[in-house]
């Protein structure tokens, strides 16, 4: 059998030929990825055991694709700290609940950094944040609750990114800034800009019976 060597320019054309059949495979699907996603509605269910944030596209069961996003256990801690700092003697988990909240708006607003440690680490932002400070036997159980809180303000963070509506949000995702007075804490569009003041016309989804 005759074997056949290629030269310089012919090594030359065959790369150029893969690459091009390379970057149409690409763009294919890309395409199909993309065209996959036009009309899809997701819902998401809670998984108290694992504690996951399940969410599935309403597709024919065949066709149903499952992915899961896990809730950041080193997120839980510093907005749980935050919480501590900022919020631990306040009695309405709705009024606790806000300062998370204001948290994940500024994380999802251009105008501040895009993750929560960044956020709440910002110089002169958030002063309850303190990664040193310590607990006793009798502090723990006030972090253990704001844990529980933060993980359950970002279950619906998460679902309400998965498209639902009434998600149980106590502050609006355009409040940004707050400040303690008279043992509450006071949320506003601007800082200091009173006239903007949040007046928690929210239904509040932690009603005690």
């Amino acid at each position: 059998m005759k074997k056949y060597r290629l030269n310089k320019r012919g090594k030359m054309q065959l790369i150029v030929i893969m690459l091009l059949v390379t970057i149409f495979c690409l763009l294919h699907v890309n395409k199909v990825c993309a065209e996959s996603k036009i009309g899809t509605a997701y819902y998401a269910y809670r998984d108290e055991t694992n504690n996951l944030v399940a969410v599935e596209s309403e597709l024919p069961q065949e066709e149903v694709k499952e992915f899961t996003i896990e809730l950041n256990e080193q997120d839980i801690e510093i907005l749980a700290n935050v919480l501590y700092g900022e919020a631990r003697g306040i009695k309405d988990k709705a009024h606790q609940a806000a300062v998370i909240w204001c948290i994940l708006n500024r994380v999802d607003n251009n105008r501040f950094p895009d993750t929560i440690y960044e956020v709440v680490s910002a110089p002169n932002q958030f002063y309850g944040y303190n990664p040193n400070r310590s607990y006793t036997k009798q502090t723990i159980k006030q972090l253990e609750d704001c844990k529980e809180l933060a993980r359950d303000v970002m279950y619906r963070y998460y679902k309400e990114k998965a498209g639902f509506e009434n998600v149980g949000r106590t502050l609006p995702d355009d409040y940004y800034f707050f400040y303690g007075k008279n043992g509450e804490n006071h949320f506003t569009k601007e800082w200091r800009k009173y006239d903007t003041l949040w007046k928690w016309e929210l239904e509040s989804p932690y009603v005690e019976d």
